[in-house]
């Protein structure tokens, strides 16, 4: 576990400054402690800051230099789950205060959230907001979708589907101006994240097919993001479809019937693979033949996985 503490001034917390030392800190975290969890404490006036940007609140309160805290966690990114060092990790060695991170209730509250969200094959879209380059994207268009997300997470879906339409249509005039291989990366990043929460919520609300289709959009118009999690939802939601219904039976299809042959036709011999001797023959024949079986081994008729 990674004790992460950074602390600001109450009038940098309503402004975008907190937000952005936040974010690099994760992004470093991330990048420099993939196999550790991410920890802060908060007191109460600044939970909801940490909350939007993505961490999760697991314990009440408990005292630290007497000040309220409480601890907060950051989901880490689903293919780095099986390699997180939690799994091993005991609390016993530690000393600790109750509610702090080595309290062994709060990291067992931990390793449950991560396994609930696991199960349910939900991906960190909060976190997505961290993915664009704000620079180019917008600090106002990153905190839309950030709004965008946590409306999708606590199923006010009314909210979230107004914020994605206003997000899509904006995104897709960047991804549709110029040649597309001039389209600027964030761009492409940002689209995807969105669709990645559309998608998200139309399976809260029992579309699979229509959430398939948010995140084929988004990896066909953007990319994949965050360790291949959109193409791993798609996945998760293509098993999720019904299975497709019994095909129809060969009695009941409409037979097609050979046309009546002409008074002027030839028959024509058919081969099945000839050997190297019975072509020689045909060619020597000069007559024409139907060959079958040759290109049984082209590519193009084997199953494309």
């Amino acid at each position: 576990i990674s004790n992460f503490r950074l602390f600001f001034f109450h009038d940098w917390r309503g402004r975008t400054i907190g937000h952005r030392i936040c974010r690099r800190a994760i992004k470093l975290a991330e990048c420099l402690y993939g196999t550790q969890v991410l920890i802060t404490y908060s007191h109460n006036s600044s939970v909801k800051f940490y909350e939007q940007l993505g961490f999760m609140e697991v314990s009440g309160e408990f005292i630290d230099a007497d000040i309220l805290y409480k601890t907060m966690f950051y989901f880490p990114r689903q293919d780095k789950l099986p390699k997180l060092d939690l799994w091993g990790f005991c609390s016993v060695e530690h000393n600790y205060t109750p509610g702090e991170c080595f309290d062994p209730a709060v990291t067992e509250k931990i390793k449950e959230t991560i396994m609930s969200f696991k199960e349910q094959n939900i991906p960190r879209i909060v976190h997505l907001q961290h993915l664009p380059d704000e620079n180019v994207v917008g600090y106002s268009l990153i905190r839309i979708y950030k709004e965008c997300a946590r409306a999708t997470l606590v199923q006010n879906f009314t909210r979230s589907e107004q914020l994605e339409n206003f997000l899509t249509s904006t995104i897709w005039e960047k991804l549709n101006t110029g040649h597309y291989g001039q389209v600027d990366e964030a761009w492409r990043i940002f689209y995807a994240s969105i669709m990645m929460c559309k998608a998200v919520r139309l399976k809260f609300e029992k579309q699979i097919q229509e959430a398939l289709h948010a995140c084929d959009m988004g990896l066909i118009m953007g990319r994949d993001i965050d360790g291949f999690a959109l193409s791993k939802f798609a996945q998760h939601l293509h098993s999720c479809l019904p299975e497709p219904s019994t095909p129809i039976s060969l009695k009941t299809q409409k037979h097609l019937q050979s046309p009546a042959p002409l008074p002027n036709s030839v028959y024509v011999d058919v081969y099945e693979l000839p050997s190297f001797e019975e072509m020689l023959k045909i060619i020597e024949i000069q007559k024409p033949v139907v060959i079958r079986g040759l290109v049984n081994q082209w590519p193009a008729f084997t199953k494309w996985k």
